[in-house]
């Protein structure tokens, strides 16, 4: 409803062109931003040291499962590997989610390393 009254829209009118009229991210999205962005500066080793080392490559996490010397790249080792979930409940859980989520975005989005130009860049994406 905010949405209609800023854009001075009639009440029954569909939402979805108005938020990207006004470049304004509806709250799925607006939260799948934040977590973008969180596991964005998980990465780049600014968050806090309690997430360090919690998500693993494919190729680290397959070189910790078998022999050292098995040094054959994938096509998918630069993505982050996705643990097995028993449960759906389980499966929401952040440790199984944002791994997923940042594997589904391009790559010309994943290799941005300045947080500015990845949260402009992110922010298109997700308003397109």
């Amino acid at each position: 409803m905010a949405i209609r009254i800023i854009s001075k829209a009639k009440y029954n009118a569909h939402t979805q062109p108005l938020f990207r009229k006004l470049e304004i991210l509806p709250l799925p999205k607006l939260i799948l931003y934040q977590k973008l962005v969180f596991f964005q500066s998980v990465i780049q080793k600014r968050a806090p040291s309690a997430f360090e080392n919690i998500w693993l490559t494919n190729r680290e996490y397959r070189l910790g499962q078998q022999e050292a010397n098995f040094e054959r790249e994938l096509r998918n080792d630069g993505d982050f590997y996705i643990p097995y979930s028993r449960t759906q409940t389980l499966g929401r859980a952040p440790i199984f989610v944002l791994p997923q989520e940042w594997n589904q975005l391009p790559p010309e989005i994943q290799i941005v390393r300045k947080i500015n130009d990845f949260k402009i860049m992110l922010k298109s994406y997700l308003i397109m």
